[in-house]
C-alpha cells in the first residue's frame, strides 16, 4: 500500500497548443483544448473541456424508463508559474467545473425531469525553496475548494430537492533534507479545515439547513537509510489532532 503523487508536467519552451474532439452514440460529444508555454523564469498553461451527451434514462428500460437523462460539463484550468532565483520558486493553480445531469428518483423509482447541478472551484498557490545545492527542498501551499450542488425537479414548488455547499481549506509545509549520501529525512506539518451546509426545501420547507464544521491538524517526520547498495530501511511516526476524534500517533517501519 501506499500513496502515489501525480502532478501535471509543467509547461517549458515555447509556445505549444493542442485540441482534441470526439463523438459518438447518443449525441455524446466532447472537446478539449489546451495551451502553454513559458518566457524567461516565467511559465503559463490554461485549458478547457467540454463535454455533452443525450444519454439514456437512469431508471432501466426494462422497468419502463424512457425519458434521456442526459449530461453537460464544463471545465477551465489555469496554472502560472515563475522562478524568483535564488531556489525560490512560485506555483499557482485554477480550476473550475461546472456540471449538469439528469436524474431519475421518486417513490417508486420512476423517470422524473429532476436535474442536478453542480459547481466547482479549486485554488492552490504554493512557495518552493531549494537550498544547500539541493540537500534541502522545502514547500509551503494553501488550497482551497468550494463545491456547490442543487437538484431541481420543476413539478414541485419549492423546486429544490436538495441544496448543498461544502468548502475544504488547507495548508501544508513539507521538507526533505538530505542528509549525506546514504540517509533522506523528510519532515512537515499539515491543517485541513472542512464545513458543509446542507438542506431539502422541498422536502422541508422552512426548516433551517444543516452545517457542520471540523479540522484537523497532522506534523508527521520520515528517515529513509541506505546503508548499502541495494537495501533500504524506511521509518516513520505521524500524529494527527481530530477537532471530534482526539489525538492518534502512528509509528511505521520496513
Amino acid at each position: 500500500g501506499g500513496v502515489i503523487g501525480i502532478e501535471t508536467e509543467a509547461p517549458t519552451g515555447r509556445l505549444s497548443a493542442s485540441v482534441r474532439a470526439e463523438g459518438g452514440y447518443a449525441g455524446t460529444a466532447s472537446l478539449v483544448g489546451n495551451l502553454a508555454g513559458a518566457i524567461g523564469r516565467v511559465r503559463a498553461s490554461g485549458g478547457g473541456y467540454y463535454y455533452r451527451t443525450d444519454g439514456i434514462s437512469s431508471f432501466a428500460s426494462a422497468r419502463g424508463g424512457r425519458e434521456r437523462d442526459g449530461a453537460e460539463n464544463v471545465a477551465l484550468n489555469g496554472r502560472v508559474g515563475a522562478d524568483l532565483g535564488s531556489g525560490i520558486a512560485i506555483d499557482t493553480r485554477a480550476y473550475y467545473l461546472s456540471s449538469r445531469v439528469g436524474i431519475d428518483g421518486g417513490f417508486p423509482l420512476q423517470d422524473t425531469p429532476e436535474r442536478s447541478n453542480t459547481r466547482q472551484l479549486t485554488l492552490y498557490a504554493g512557495l518552493s525553496s531549494d537550498a544547500l545545492a539541493g540537500r534541502l527542498k522545502q514547500r509551503l501551499g494553501f488550497s482551497y475548494t468550494n463545491v456547490d450542488r442543487d437538484n431541481r425537479d420543476p413539478t414541485l414548488d419549492p423546486d429544490t430537492t436538495f441544496d448543498a455547499n461544502g468548502t475544504l481549506r488547507r495548508i501544508e509545509y513539507q521538507g526533505v533534507a538530505a542528509i549525506g549520501r546514504p540517509a533522506t529525512l523528510i519532515f512537515g506539518a499539515e491543517h485541513e479545515d472542512s464545513s458543509f451546509r446542507t438542506a431539502s426545501p422541498a422536502f422541508d420547507a422552512g426548516a433551517p439547513p444543516s452545517r457542520a464544521r471540523v479540522g484537523i491538524t497532522s506534523g508527521y517526520a520520515q528517515a529513509i537509510l541506505r546503508p548499502v547498495e541495494g537495501v533500504t530501511l524506511t521509518g516513520g511516526v505521524r500524529h494527527d489532532a481530530h477537532d471530534r476524534f482526539g489525538g492518534e500517533t502512528t509509528f511505521g517501519a520496513n
